[in-house]
């Protein structure tokens, strides 16, 4: 099943809770109620009672107060999201076979190979995926509080993100460091420059 941004964040949220619940603090805006409902409508999230006010979804009937959790089916799309895809297998056609139809086929194989690689990885143009990527794959990188300000989602959200999107979905080498004493990421590539090392004493 493909997810959305907004859908995996708030599946990979709530994956990470105690309880495995959805903080309402995910929920904030239209786009990600709308993305709740629809985790609902396809049974990866479930209403369950609560009495815990900090996890309030919503209020049923006689004000029964209800959360948000996700489903075992919701844990299992999650962790598929995350597997890395493998690589589809060599087609090997019968050796009786002419050399021009076995040259077309593996061709063929290659070209599909390609345009899938490349649908996948390419992220939509002004989309906020995209100007995640662009922060982090900047030389410097970026740190958490320059991701929160520029998506507007919350440290945990954008956490998520980078482990379920980042990692998981796109598969990307991404580097954590205490640079300064601020948390940065960075998309690894081009290495970050090399302290100068002391030159060495000669006798």
């Amino acid at each position: 099943m493909k997810l959305s941004d907004k859908r995996l964040i708030i599946l990979s949220a709530a994956s990470r809770h105690a309880h495995q619940l959805v903080s309402p603090t995910d929920l904030k805006g239209v786009p990600a109620k709308t993305a709740a409902t629809q985790l609902l409508k396809s049974k990866l999230l479930e209403e369950i009672p609560t009495t815990d006010t900090k996890v309030i979804w919503r209020q049923g009937k006689d004000n029964q107060r209800l959360a948000l959790r996700i489903t075992s089916l919701g844990l299992k799309t999650i962790q598929m999201e995350k597997k890395p895809v493998t690589a589809p297998s060599k087609v090997t056609p019968p050796s009786a076979a002419p050399q021009k139809i076995r040259d077309k086929t593996s061709k063929t194989v290659r070209k599909k190979a390609a345009v899938s690689k490349t649908r996948a990885r390419k992220p939509r143009e002004g989309s906020v995926r995209e100007n995640v990527l662009g922060l982090l794959r900047r030389r410097e990188g970026a740190t958490l509080d320059a991701l929160v300000k520029a998506t507007g989602w919350q440290r945990h959200s954008v956490r998520g993100f980078l482990a379920g999107v980042v990692r998981g979905q796109l598969k990307l080498s991404l580097v954590s460091e205490q640079i300064d004493g601020a948390r940065t990421y960075r998309i690894s590539g081009k290495p970050l420059a090399a302290k100068a090392k002391p030159a060495r004493r000669t006798a």
